[in-house]
């Protein structure tokens, strides 16, 4: 529609005129496409229409493809508020997210928003250059791309490299959801993960250009990448279950003479044991590497890049947060008479199982960190 849902969940959730039309929208793209393998679904979950028609949406196309995979991106609003009902938006769509989706890839402003400062930092900008939206949202559309875009596998064999899809012509292959949603998210109980990558949206002290022949080392390429992925507070230990990182650009032996150094430091920085198990962990723990010849869509250029996304107890502050300020907000009965409006008395249950739900997910990634 083009009016907004009052930053309203049960709005933008009951409150639908088109609900049928936009279905019928998402159904006629399936149909149309060769090989439908799945739905990625981008919303920010603040507001009304984000989190509420984002979970209806959810839930409707589960619904109508039980058997093809959701990729949920989730835009997460800053802690420090960009709506007074936020905290109930975001523990709603969580949970509804939690509920239906395959894999959860959360976009926290905040966590954002210090990597862009830390570029600043790198690049010495001055502290009067600010961190805008245009940028967050850059950020967030580097991470995407870097992991959805088409790819071209390449692999080093004895004396050369093959290079597949390659001949006689260029043809990349799709993203397959199924295998990234599977491989990140093991288990049903801890499905949401963060990005990170090696682009930046603040310019460097040297310019580089993506055309040009001379691009920055794989040795920059993982210090960028590694920089941008959030820091833990206090004596907190980061813990992941799974990692994969897409290299694009790959191109000549530097690369493959980086991949041991690539997959240690991450692992170090990941908390994922060299071996991939640890005692009290039955699940193998690893880096899924993954490499492309193609930077992007255009095969001529010499860009290059990391991306990583990643499944690991870095949500538990995020996810926690949000359950602590809506269970306060809900103690209080604030704001619930519009809640009420749309969802009638129905409401209670439905926010007392989406605090049970994430309360689960959190003890879930707590109990990795023992």
């Amino acid at each position: 529609g083009t009016s907004g849902r009052g930053n309203n969940w049960a709005h933008g959730f009951w409150d639908i005129n088109r609900l049928d039309s936009i279905l019928d929208v998402h159904r006629r793209l399936a149909e149309r496409s060769d090989a439908a393998t799945g739905t990625l679904l981008l919303h920010s979950i603040a507001g009304g229409t984000g989190s509420g028609l984002g979970s209806r949406l959810v839930e409707e196309i589960r619904d109508a493809y039980p058997h093809k995979p959701i990729i949920a991106c989730a835009i997460a609003p800053f802690a420090s508020g960009e709506t007074a009902l936020q905290h109930y938006n975001s523990l709603l769509a969580l949970s509804w997210l939690q509920k239906h989706a395959d894999f959860v890839g959360l976009f926290p402003n905040d966590i954002i928003m210090d990597g862009i400062q830390r570029q600043f930092g790198v690049a010495g900008k001055s502290d009067a250059q600010k961190v805008t939206l245009d940028m967050l949202n850059k950020y967030i559309a580097q991470c995407l791309a870097g992991i959805l875009l088409p790819t071209t596998d390449v692999t080093p064999t004895e004396g050369g490299f093959e290079y597949a899809q390659w001949v006689p012509s260029p043809n990349p292959l799709p993203f397959d959801p199924s295998e990234f949603a599977s491989s990140l998210a093991p288990t049903p109980g801890t499905k949401i993960g963060l990005f990170s990558t090696s682009e930046t949206v603040v310019p460097s002290a040297v310019n580089y250009n993506r055309y040009n022949a001379i691009q920055p080392s794989w040795d920059d390429q993982l210090t960028s990448l590694t920089r941008n992925v959030p820091v833990i507070p206090g004596n907190s230990k980061r813990t992941t279950i799974a990692a994969r990182l897409q290299a694009r650009g790959v191109l000549g032996s530097e690369y493959w003479q980086k991949v041991p150094i690539i997959e240690s430091r991450l692992k170090k920085k990941l908390g994922i044991p060299e071996s991939g198990r640890s005692k009290l962990h039955t699940i193998r723990r690893e880096v899924v590497i993954k490499n492309s010849v193609l930077y992007g869509l255009d095969i001529k250029s010499p860009a290059r890049s990391l991306t990583m996304a990643y499944n690991s107890n870095d949500v538990f502050p995020i996810v926690s947060d949000v359950v602590a300020s809506a269970k306060s907000m809900l103690e209080e009965k604030a704001y619930l008479h519009w809640y009420e409006r749309y969802g009638g008395n129905e409401m209670w249950d439905v926010f007392d199982e989406s605090v049970e739900l994430l309360e689960t997910v959190c003890e879930n990634y707590q109990a990795l960190a023992r």
